[in-house]
């Protein structure tokens, strides 16, 4: 039975497709083949990023490569064949908030959970200003607010080593873009430009209410996104209809954001069976749904 060569563009949502102990009856990871993790990124900027990096088109330091979403490990060398044989794409923005550092797109997440968060432990002053940085500088785009919180936390990375100062750099340099719809179109159509693999664009869910209605942010995203898949014929699957289906206390973990152990295995035969459909139908400019939904 052929296993198809995927490569997935995401968070957690998409890559829990290659968790040990979710089987994939058709699928394996083509970064598996060249011994590194999937990328997990979170805007199209960094999708496209990722590309022209494992392409060998865009250089990108081992010392800043965690922080866009990459393997330390990866090798532009080895990835240009894994990408020349993949046999689809999962691509799953999950949201417009892009992070810039000196001609970088970093991946929002990282910056903040493994760079600024651990500062919040020095102080008082420090929670605060490492909360202000993330949630009202970098998610509200608010520059203001960025650089007050800065200016606290950059003197509190100690050290005085390339790492410690890239650090420091990145906390008073990094700047915020809110991409648009007009911006989700070019990305989009830049990502296409990239890949001749078939694509299949997945929506991303931000956060669900109790009554399974879902959240995003910022508001319009997802339609942007599906205008965006639309615009250049690529297949699209939303997820949260499946949440919905299955509902909330059952597909979600308490904090309704991440998907329940007992929902991986379902999302991802999900997954599997709209990629399966979006290889038959590949030509096709209307949306595709998976099977999982079509059953409803």
């Amino acid at each position: 039975m052929k296993k198809y060569s995927v490569l997935t563009l995401g968070s957690c949502s998409v890559n829990i497709l290659f968790q040990p102990d979710i089987q994939n009856e058709f699928m394996s990871s083509a970064m598996s083949s060249i011994n590194v993790r999937p990328p997990f990124v979170l805007s199209l900027a960094e999708s496209v990023q990722a590309v022209r990096f494992l392409r060998g088109e865009k250089e990108i330091a081992p010392s800043l490569r965690w922080l866009c979403g990459l393997d330390r490990e990866s090798d532009p060398s080895r990835s240009k064949g894994m990408l020349d044989a993949l046999d689809f794409v999962f691509l799953e923005p999950n949201g417009a908030i892009e992070l810039k550092f000196r001609g970088h797109d970093l991946t929002r997440f990282l910056v903040d959970s493994q760079l600024v968060r651990p500062l919040e432990t020095i102080s008082p002053e420090a929670m605060r200003a490492t909360r202000a940085w993330y949630n009202q500088g970098v998610m509200q785009c608010n520059l203001e607010v960025m650089a007050e919180a800065a200016a606290l936390l950059a003197p509190l990375v100690e050290g005085d080593d390339e790492d410690a100062e890239l650090r420091r750099a990145i906390i008073l340099e990094a700047r915020p873009v809110r991409a648009d719809e007009a911006m989700i179109m070019e990305q989009m159509r830049d990502f296409v430009s990239l890949v001749s693999a078939p694509i299949g664009v997945v929506t991303y869910t931000h956060q669900y209410m109790p009554d399974g209605r879902g959240t995003e942010w910022p508001p319009g995203f997802i339609n942007g996104v599906i205008a965006a898949a639309v615009a250049h014929d690529l297949p699209y699957y939303e997820p949260s209809k499946l949440v919905q289906q299955h509902g909330v206390a059952f597909a979600m973990k308490p904090d309704r954001a991440h998907y329940s152990p007992e929902f991986q295995p379902v999302i991802a035969r999900a997954l599997e069976q709209f990629m399966l459909e979006s290889l038959d139908r590949r030509g096709e400019t209307s949306p595709l749904v998976g099977a999982e939904q079509a059953r409803r």
